[in-house]
């Protein structure tokens, strides 16, 4: 309003307070710094727990789907897969999908259904002589990707099984 003899525009802030006793530029820069810091802090801590709490709800709704591909498999090709054919193992059947998907090999139910599987796959190969054959369904060349992932995504859940029950009395499983 007054003229005080300074040509600048810029408005001057006034950090000192309400009286230069309460507080000096110094504490009140250090104040504000800490602020800052914590509502940083705050916002990191906030972060981090929706993060958590995602993670947590998809796993929750993965081990829900899980068990229901579970649920519906048990339905369709029963406790120790009596209903499991040559076709099952193809690569139009939803068969290897359902089952590595599901599997878990700290499950009694689940290994004993990739023990009847591998049952099943033996006396298939004995008949036939080739496991490639028997995931590639007639044509090999159209689908070698799928065809490889399936054999190992299945060798690596046998593996897993082996594994996780290696202490446990296995009389169910079969000898080569």
């Amino acid at each position: 309003m007054f003229f005080s003899g300074d040509p600048s525009t810029r408005k001057r802030v006034d950090l000192g307070g309400r009286s230069s006793k309460e507080r000096d530029r110094q504490k009140l820069l250090e104040q504000t710094r800490l602020e800052r810091n914590r509502r940083l802090w705050l916002r990191q801590q906030n972060s981090a727990a929706i993060k958590i709490q995602k993670c947590f709800r998809g796993r929750k709704e993965v081990e829900a789907a899980r068990s229901k591909v579970r649920k519906n498999f048990l339905k369709t090709y029963g406790e120790l897969c009596h209903s499991v054919d040559r076709q099952c193992f193809g690569p139009d059947s939803d068969f290897p999908r359902q089952l590595l998907f599901f599997f878990n090999p700290t499950y009694s139910t689940d290994v004993s259904v990739l023990v009847e599987t591998c049952r099943s796959l033996l006396e298939f190969v004995r008949d036939s002589g080739d496991v490639v054959s028997l995931f590639a369904g007639a044509d090999y060349a159209s689908n070698p990707s799928l065809v490889r992932c399936r054999v190992k995504k299945f060798v690596h859940a046998c593996i897993q099984a082996l594994y996780g029950n290696r202490f446990n009395s296995m009389p169910y499983f079969i000898s080569f």
